[in-house]
């Protein structure tokens, strides 16, 4: 079993892009798809992350245009909130 981790704020596109892409490669009980965001709970990408099939958000520092940590303490977040053996 496999874990995606990815930290992102913004980039709408990119990530919806990326899921559907491990979605296509992967059957579905073979992974999981954590995202840590720093969008605002309320945002379309949220609201679309979340209704995507094994994938789990946690939203963290909310902000407003600035990076509040480094990626590496956002992607430790989701490391930390992975259920598989295997993280990518």
């Amino acid at each position: 079993m496999l874990s995606f981790v990815i930290s992102t704020y913004g980039r709408s596109e990119e990530i919806k892009r990326l899921i559907i892409s491990i979605e296509k490669t992967f059957p579905i009980d073979f992974y999981e798809i954590v995202v840590v965001s720093s969008d605002e709970p309320s945002s379309e990408k949220i609201k679309w992350i979340e209704s995507r099939p094994n994938t789990k958000v946690i939203l963290q520092d909310i902000r407003i245009n600035k990076r509040l940590q480094s990626l590496y303490y956002y992607e430790n977040i989701g490391i930390k909130n992975c259920s598989h053996e295997y993280i990518y």
